[in-house]
């Protein structure tokens, strides 16, 4: 039993869940810098998953961050992967979601789930 295709490209059709722009995908991230950041620091905790985050609009030493709503305070980096985002807030997207998982063993880590709103 084979595939009935042709085997060209061609026959990989683009649905209309898949157009759009890079802008306009989700992202899930690995979030990086955690334990260095102002949040870990003031609280030795991560936030929970659930927790209301968002990407800052303006790079902080040049990386793009994370930072928990409604606090600001920035949980983590990330991933230089990721920079082409840049772009996509230069126009005007913005970037919210929350944290999917985290936990401190064996070093603090925070996931996210980002939407472009």
């Amino acid at each position: 039993m084979g595939s009935a295709g042709t085997g060209n490209f061609g026959d990989y059709k683009q649905t209309s869940a898949q157009s759009g722009t890079r802008c306009d995908a989700s992202l899930d991230v690995d979030l990086e810098d955690v334990a260095t950041m102002p949040y870990f620091v003031a609280t030795s905790a991560v936030p929970k998953a659930g927790t209301a985050v968002r990407v800052r609009a303006a790079p902080v030493n040049k990386r793009l961050v994370v930072e928990e709503v409604p606090t600001g305070q920035v949980i983590g980096t990330l991933p230089t992967i990721y920079n082409y985002l840049l772009i996509c807030i230069g126009k005007g997207y913005q970037y919210e979601g929350t944290v999917s998982a985290s936990g401190l063993r064996p070093i603090p880590s925070i996931d996210v789930h980002l939407d472009s709103v």
